[in-house]
């Protein structure tokens, strides 16, 4: 699998999967503002524009096919997580943390989870922070990655997988991928 940095070229193709992924996976859970939110955040125009200012997008590719994506605003916050429906529980939402989390420019990533995302997320590492919330109708559960304390706690951590380690250490500091 290949995990890289979106370009604009791709912001089409990256909008439709959420698109897809959103309506296969959360909409159920979602009320109508809920679905028009997320549909007028998710745009190709928004997310461009997004992207020249303070989000960084990120695709995972396999055997050439867009299979996920996730957007991060200001290099601390995980705004969108998708994987293509038929390739979910494959390991490609924790490729796409794990590459985004070590650029990311602060110790703490925080996420709104969709509430049923937020199994994926904790074996991810994150903590749940807030009970669940609604805005705009976004039913969401606020939750936080310390990666501090993560360095500490990996070794006792089951989820962790063993090509984690072996590619990219949890650093105090978020320096880019070597």
């Amino acid at each position: 699998m290949n995990v890289r940095r979106a370009t604009a070229e791709e912001v089409a193709a990256v909008v439709t999967l959420a698109r897809e992924s959103f309506t296969a996976a959360v909409a159920p859970f979602f009320d109508e503002e809920g679905k028009r939110t997320f549909v007028e955040f998710a745009t190709a125009e928004a997310m461009l524009k997004r992207m020249s200012e303070n989000y960084v997008t990120y695709v995972a590719h396999r055997d050439g096919e867009l299979v996920g994506m996730a957007h991060v605003r200001d290099g601390c916050h995980v705004a969108m997580l998708f994987v293509k429906p038929q390739a979910q529980r494959g390991g490609i939402g924790r490729e796409l943390i794990e590459y985004a989390v070590a650029e990311c420019t602060s110790d703490t990533i925080t996420v709104a989870a969709a509430p049923n995302s937020g199994g994926a997320y904790l074996r991810f590492g994150f903590e749940r922070v807030a009970e669940e919330r609604v805005d705009r109708g976004i039913r969401f559960i606020k939750m936080a990655l310390n990666r501090k304390s993560r360095t500490q706690t990996d070794a006792q951590n089951p989820a962790m997988t063993p090509q984690f380690h072996t590619r990219r250490r949890w650093r105090g500091v978020c320096d880019p991928p070597r």
